[in-house]
């Protein structure tokens, strides 16, 4: 049969639990059974080694989301976006590397290598008489 705990005793399986002893050392110290230290910080409200509802930090709501509605959604994030990224572009369209950089999240030179990469980069003559650089669609026809 289990020793009775006195109001003594449950006081310093508390002050034990609180400085990080383990219930066997506690059960030791204060001359029970384990069982009877459990019993007494689950009584308490503290299980020792054992999180409590009431330990737990508040939860807040989260912000910031967005809907899922009209965009596609995949469980794995594909190899290789650069691909469809290009062949996103309109035809017969010419977009700055510096744009598409600022939109994609990337560097302009990882747009221009992967453009060059997927035979997506054109020369076209500006108004100055500047030849500028420019990303197209793939199926974009080449020039001269």
């Amino acid at each position: 049969m289990q020793k009775q705990l006195s109001k003594a005793d449950r006081a310093m399986i508390e002050k034990l639990a609180g400085e990080g002893k383990s219930q066997r050392q506690i059960a030791a110290v204060v001359g029970c059974a384990k069982s009877s230290v459990w019993s007494a910080l689950n009584r308490s409200g503290r299980v020792h080694g054992v999180a409590t509802p009431n330990d737990a930090p508040p939860v807040s709501g989260a912000t910031g989301g967005f809907r899922l509605r009209g965009k596609q959604v995949l469980a794995t994030k594909p190899t290789n976006i650069w691909p469809a990224r290009l062949n996103s572009l309109a035809v017969d369209m010419g977009y700055m590397p510096e744009t598409l950089a600022e939109q994609w999240a990337c560097s302009v030179n990882t747009v221009r290598d992967h453009a060059r990469a997927h035979k997506a980069v054109r020369w076209v003559l500006d108004d100055d008489g500047q030849y500028k650089e420019c990303i197209v669609n793939p199926k974009t026809p080449g020039g001269k």
